[in-house]
């Protein structure tokens, strides 16, 4: 592996350490949230469909156990 990635990835981990803040892509709840994008598109594709109600429990428990692990806000 190229050792200026790991070399940036050790520099974005730290100022992240040391700011209290990240980056939008270290983000795990943008990244669930994408996920639930992606299956809403896959199942708009191939008619396989949950009800929204069972969608939006889903989410919102989803949402819900990644707002308790998460200690650190977005940078731009």
């Amino acid at each position: 592996m190229d050792n200026t990635i790991i070399e940036k990835a050790k520099e974005m981990l730290a100022q992240t350490k040391s700011t209290g803040t990240k980056a939008w892509y270290l983000s795990k709840t943008l990244w669930v949230d994408g996920l639930f994008i992606a299956a809403y598109l896959v199942q708009s594709y191939y008619g396989f469909i949950i009800s929204p109600e069972e969608q939006i429990a889903i989410i919102a428990v989803a949402n819900l156990i990644l707002r308790a692990v998460t200690g650190k806000e977005l940078t731009k």
